[in-house]
């Protein structure tokens, strides 16, 4: 590929390590870039003139560069962009900072440019479609807006049923981020997203197909594994908008983000559990069961005040919650008592995490 029209940009407060990187980026033959101290600058400036990629340092002038990836990627303009942190730090803390903003690399500093090098050919690959795939992704939607939905099915089928397993690649990032092989486990992460990218989609498909045939069933049942793909993805609009697609047929059907949190709380990853509760409690915030499950996650950690907090708003959102009392009287040392006045609030054993 031909590189020498890419333009690429630096944001890095450190005037010597912004120096260098744009001069590595120059031998490499990308011959324009441009370079911001301030993340608010950069953001501004590649929404009008969106680079090929980023490199940026974990701390700017104004906020840190994990902030500001999320800032691009949560602007349709520059999601698409792949950001690459050039840093100093190489504490798991750190990286894990990274990953969660979505950054597609991770070179520490000093570097050789065959490792930039071999970082920006991955980032700029890493978590895109395929030609084929989005080809293919395509025509079946043509064939869905034209009424052809069992040849539609027959397509998305076969994107749905890809070889590789997102699972594998997932864990395989979690093995390297243990063994402190910071780009291979980012690397490792880019390659699940992308394969659940693919899956979201097809899933979806799926269910736009199933529903034109007529078989509620089988649209509420992908519709589902799309929303909980994007609820693990922490992609909030797209989990939304599924979500009460859901709802309009299945009134009792159980929020993605719950969904997520009870998997990670029953891998021990109790801070991502909190994390995927509380985007739960921001589409349904009155649901007890999702607090009942708060309760108990922030109890594991360690977080009693946390804990009774959350477990609390269950019961009062539902005072005959028989398993939010017993966490209650677990954590408080005392019974609950019953308002005089109890406030309703239903209880459905399938939502909660027992």
């Amino acid at each position: 590929m031909n590189e020498t029209k890419s333009l690429s940009a630096v944001v890095c407060a450190n005037a010597e390590e912004s120096r260098r990187d744009r001069a590595s980026l120059t031998r490499l033959n990308y011959a324009r870039v441009v370079c911001f101290e301030a993340g608010r600058e950069a953001f501004e400036s590649l929404l009008q003139t969106p680079a090929d990629v980023i490199l940026t340092a974990f701390e700017l002038r104004d906020m840190s560069g994990a902030t500001l990836i999320k800032m691009l990627k949560g602007d349709s303009r520059t999601a698409h962009i792949p950001v690459i942190m050039v840093t100093h730090r190489n504490t798991k803390e750190t990286v894990l900072r990274a990953i969660s903003a979505g950054c597609a690399g991770y070179v520490l500093r000093p570097y050789s440019e065959s490792v930039l090098q071999r970082h920006l050919n991955q980032a700029r690959s890493a978590g895109r479609f395929d030609e084929i795939e989005r080809e293919q992704l395509g025509h079946a939607r043509e064939l869905v807006l034209q009424g052809d939905f069992d040849a539609a099915i027959d397509e998305f089928s076969e994107l749905a049923a890809a070889p590789e397993d997102a699972q594998h690649y997932f864990d395989l990032g979690t093995r390297y981020l243990l063994e402190q092989k910071y780009g291979k486990s980012i690397i490792a992460f880019n390659k699940a997203i992308k394969i659940n990218e693919l899956f979201a989609e097809a899933y979806r498909g799926l269910a736009d197909a199933y529903k034109g045939k007529g078989d509620t069933e089988k649209y509420q049942q992908y519709l589902k594994r799309a929303a909980d793909i994007y609820a693990f993805q922490d992609r909030l609009q797209e989990t939304k908008e599924l979500f009460a697609e859901i709802l309009a047929t299945d009134a009792y059907a159980v929020n993605p983000y719950n969904n997520l949190g009870v998997q990670l709380r029953h891998k021990g990853d109790l801070a991502g559990a909190i994390r995927a509760y509380a985007r739960a409690l921001e589409l349904t915030p009155k649901d007890e069961n999702i607090h009942y499950n708060v309760a108990k996650a922030y109890h594991l950690s360690g977080q009693t005040g946390a804990a009774l907090t959350a477990i609390t708003s269950a019961l009062e959102l539902n005072p005959s919650f028989e398993k939010a009392r017993e966490i209650y009287s677990l954590i408080a040392k005392r019974e609950w008592h019953v308002p005089a006045e109890p406030g309703g609030g239903r209880i459905s054993e399938s939502l909660t995490d027992v």
